[in-house]
């Protein structure tokens, strides 16, 4: 039986793949985005690789995710909400997003803090205490 989604007023999209988990990405998120672009379309997206700080099993290379996330024209953050690493960033980037599509950057300009430095990068390993040669 198939479940019917009801999609309301979206302001924005943020879809998660478990970066130790290749199906989460390969699969899942190809179909949500395709659902998101049918009933959503122009909303700011992000995509979220989670649980680095079990990088040692990923399962989801950081580059094919990078390449996937270009080509669609989507930020890419990779974050570990156990560490606590990234989330501030990868939510203050779709919250961005979403104040400029909505056409109010001026809000955005004249209250900058913290979230004004949010960075697109996958998280240095090294700073969850993992060997980076």
């Amino acid at each position: 039986m198939s479940k019917q989604l009801k999609f309301f007023s979206f302001s924005l999209s943020i879809l998660v793949y478990d970066i130790t988990n290749k199906y989460s990405f390969q699969e899942s998120i190809p179909r949500w985005l395709k659902e998101v672009d049918e009933h959503a379309p122009g909303i700011p997206k992000v995509l979220v690789g989670n649980r680095l700080h079990l990088a040692f099993k990923r399962q989801v290379a950081a580059r094919s995710a990078e390449q996937y996330a270009s080509r669609h024209k989507i930020p890419l953050f990779e974050i570990s909400t156990l560490c606590d690493f990234n989330i501030r960033e990868s939510f203050c980037e779709v919250a961005r997003l979403a104040i400029e599509r909505n056409g109010m950057e001026r809000l955005w300009r004249t209250n900058k803090g913290e979230c004004f430095k949010a960075r697109k990068l996958r998280a240095p390993l090294d700073t969850l205490g993992y060997h980076v040669s």
